[in-house]
């Protein structure tokens, strides 16, 4: 983990070299342990943990990153840097459907290169976020963006 976008400063740094399922789970510790956690308490109810990053969208990175790496290469190895991928991710969103109001999730996940969830989550913070809304049905409707 980085201070920083220039990868100048190193906050922390771990090397994994176990088998691929122990270093998945260690890898998904170390970032949730290094990760910010907002807490939200809007109701009398329990607190809402928010992270910095969403579960999901690590979880898909990871998992990807592990999954795409050359392995035929000695030497080669992963490295997560947690950026702001969300941010980057329901960015490209609202740029694909501000170009085709009527564009579907599987295009959106072929356009972005992440899976049907991970778009579904995406759509999911836009809403959540007022930035997009759905209007009619789920076949033959459209979105539209929110000011």
């Amino acid at each position: 983990m980085y201070k920083g976008n220039d990868k100048y400063k190193i906050i922390d740094r771990k090397d994994f070299t176990e088998d691929s399922l122990s270093n998945y789970n260690n890898v998904m510790a170390f970032l949730l342990r290094n990760l910010r956690l907002e807490y939200k308490i809007e109701t009398a109810g329990p607190r809402e943990e928010v992270l910095e990053i969403p579960e999901d969208a690590l979880r898909e990175a990871v998992v990807n990153s592990m999954a795409h790496r050359d392995y035929n290469e000695r030497g080669a190895n992963v490295q997560i840097a947690p950026q702001k991928t969300t941010q980057k991710t329901t960015q490209k969103i609202l740029e694909l459907i501000k170009e085709k109001s009527r564009i579907t999730r599987k295009e959106l996940a072929e356009k972005i290169g992440i899976s049907g969830d991970g778009i579904k989550f995406n759509l999911n913070q836009l809403k959540k976020q007022n930035k997009i809304k759905r209007v009619g049905p789920d076949k033959g409707g459209y979105w539209e963006i929110l000011k």
